[in-house]
């Protein structure tokens, strides 16, 4: 029965990647698939049947350890996911002439990531923008920090009258 119940998770979980594109309508197969799951604990933790209640809480002490190891971010990619949104909305905002919002959005960015240069060059061409010249060659400084090869932020800088 475990491996039943493990072999349909992985089958589910497959067509679910597989289908990632189209999230949404595999969304009811998946509440259904996981409503029945339940059901079928609630029943064995309910009856009273020798053996069943215990076989119900390994059952469901292994699809919490399992929910647990595969839906657990450790990895901390949710947190550059959301660096690259602010990233993004920083762009959207300085293609709109937006300066102030999208220094906003970068300085979040920049803060959920490090380690993206792309965020520190685009705020300090916001920052040159904005007519805020100090600020902005800092920022082409730690893009060089960051990708040493960068020849337009150290152009820049030049361009702004600082050294690199």
């Amino acid at each position: 029965l475990l491996g039943l119940f493990v072999l349909s998770n992985f089958l589910v979980v497959m067509m679910f990647y597989v289908s990632s594109r189209y999230r949404m309508p595999s969304a009811p197969y998946l509440i259904l698939f996981a409503a029945a799951g339940v059901e079928r604990l609630w029943i064995a933790l309910t009856s009273r049947v020798r053996g069943t209640k215990t076989d119900a809480v390994i059952y469901g002490l292994i699809a919490v350890g399992l929910f647990g190891i595969f839906h657990l971010q450790v990895d901390g990619s949710s947190r550059i996911q959301e660096a690259n949104a602010h990233y993004n909305m920083g762009n959207k905002y300085n293609g709109k002439k937006q300066y102030e919002r999208a220094l906003v959005e970068y300085d979040r960015a920049i803060a959920g990531d490090q380690s993206n240069w792309r965020a520190f060059f685009n705020r300090a061409n916001t920052l040159v923008a904005m007519g805020r010249k100090p600020e902005a060659i800092e920022s082409y400084r730690e893009v060089l920090k960051r990708n040493k090869n960068m020849a337009s932020a150290r152009r820049q800088i030049e361009v702004l009258g600082g050294t690199p």
